[in-house]
């Protein structure tokens, strides 16, 4: 593998990615480990750095504007979870947090939905009423899944949830790369694993590190956005209940808000990697099952990275 594509699809959105983390470590160095770290609002830009980051990497190129294809937009994307990190984590103590959040995440529903899921929406999703059902469907996995994460991350402040963010991430690539039949778009989701992978290790060495603010929406989102352009553009008909599933799988997170894990902080840690994990298992499982063989003439995907323009 050419190794400058290793240098700017792997080594520097982890590179941006620690930096972002690694500030906010040294900011706090001194501090209580039982205090949540210093400037946390810089940390919360790390998933969406990485994203944005590792993206034109993977694309060979820096985008165009406006962007021609589906992929082009996606480090824009990730400039978006930067912002939506970063004020979910300033504003998070507020009584009205869940409400900027909300709408946050509305205006990314929003820009995928008209940008990179532009041309799905005009030629796949049918008309009318069938076609306002499916956009209101991607709105809802894109917004719903990002704010029962933010949620059930709330619950735990150890390396519990970034690594089930992190496990989530390498299941969601190998199905998202059978199904697709490219390694691209799993490239693509390899970011989100860049940008958690941090937050896991600092969590380990100083025991509490809280990504409930910024970073596990922001993950969640980019998720979903990814899974929800790889359904409606792989070559391979992708099932609509492996989607949601896959879409829905950082909800796993919920489970340490079970009274009975409440007070059993590793248990609920690792609760929330098995449901997590078992989440894009099932969607997974259900993709291989339903998915039927490629067509004859399979461009083994070139159509999902390189031909989305209208």
């Amino acid at each position: 593998m050419d190794p400058m594509f290793i240098l700017w699809s792997v080594g520097a959105p982890a590179l941006a990615a620690f930096l972002a983390v690694g500030a906010s470590f040294l900011a706090s160095r001194r501090l209580p480990k039982s205090e949540p770290p210093r400037y946390l609002w810089l940390a919360a830009a790390a998933v969406g750095l990485a994203f944005a980051v590792g993206s034109p990497g993977i694309l060979g190129r820096f985008p165009t504007w406006p962007p021609a294809q589906a992929a082009e937009w996606l480090p824009l994307l990730g400039l978006a979870a930067v912002f939506l990190g970063v004020i979910d984590t300033l504003v998070h103590r507020m009584n009205f947090s869940w409400i900027v959040l909300t709408l946050m995440l509305g205006l990314l529903a929003w820009g995928t939905i008209a940008g990179p899921l532009g041309s799905a929406s005009k030629n796949a999703m049918g008309e009318g009423g069938v076609k306002a059902a499916w956009i209101a469907a991607c709105a809802v996995l894109i917004i719903l899944p990002a704010l029962a994460a933010r949620h059930g991350a709330a619950a735990t402040t150890h390396a519990g949830p970034p690594v089930a963010l992190g496990l989530l991430a390498g299941v969601s690539i190998g199905a998202i790369i059978a199904l697709a039949h490219t390694a691209k778009f799993g490239q693509f989701v390899s970011l989100l694993g860049l940008g958690i992978a941090p937050f896991a290790l600092m969590a380990l060495i100083r025991g509490n590190w809280p990504i409930a603010p910024g970073v596990a929406p922001a993950f969640a989102a980019l998720h979903s956005i990814m899974w929800l352009l790889t359904h409606f553009y792989a070559p391979r008909d992708g099932h609509w209940a492996s989607t949601a599933l896959a879409c829905l799988a950082p909800a796993g997170l919920l489970v340490a808000r079970i009274p009975a894990l409440s007070r059993k902080p590793k248990a609920a840690g690792i609760a929330q990697a098995v449901a997590c994990v078992a989440m894009g298992a099932a969607a997974a499982v259900v993709l291989v099952a339903t998915a039927p063989e490629p067509p004859a003439d399979d461009d083994d995907g070139a159509s999902l990275y390189y031909g989305l323009s209208d």
